[in-house]
């Protein structure tokens, strides 16, 4: 197996995120499968497949799309809802209650991250 995911957990959080496995040998999963972002034209795209599950207890796997770095991390952030995932360089924000409240890191690629959660503040960088 692959190394494991990395997770900077420097903000509290109520949520808990996994690697995802392998699909069930039905290709049927028991909870909802989101793409971050929708695919356009396909019914699928690459990218890093995530299983999350929020203090409710409503779990969900998504698949957020690569970007073109080699990044690939999930942070907390300041929210404790909001997971902030950086699969390859392209970095998503999504709400691990509401997963269909989520939006793009407006910068790519995300090459480097600072959580300060000291000062409440988190931190994306790009190379440029």
């Amino acid at each position: 197996m692959e190394a494991v995911l990395e997770f900077d957990s420097g903000f509290p959080h109520d949520y808990a995120v996994e690697e995802f496995g392998e699909l069930p040998g039905t290709g049927i999963l028991k909870e909802p499968l989101i793409y971050f972002p929708p695919p356009k034209g396909r019914a699928e795209h690459n990218g890093e497949w995530l299983k999350v599950t929020a203090k409710s207890g409503k779990t969900w796997t998504g698949i957020f799309a690569f970007g073109p770095g080699s990044c690939t991390v999930v942070i907390s952030t300041p929210d404790p809802n909001t997971v902030c995932v950086v699969s390859k360089g392209a970095g998503y924000l999504a709400n691990a209650e509401a997963p269909e409240q989520w939006e793009e890191i407006g910068v790519c690629p995300v090459t480097d991250f600072r959580p300060m959660p000291e000062h409440g503040l988190g931190q994306v960088k790009n190379q440029f």
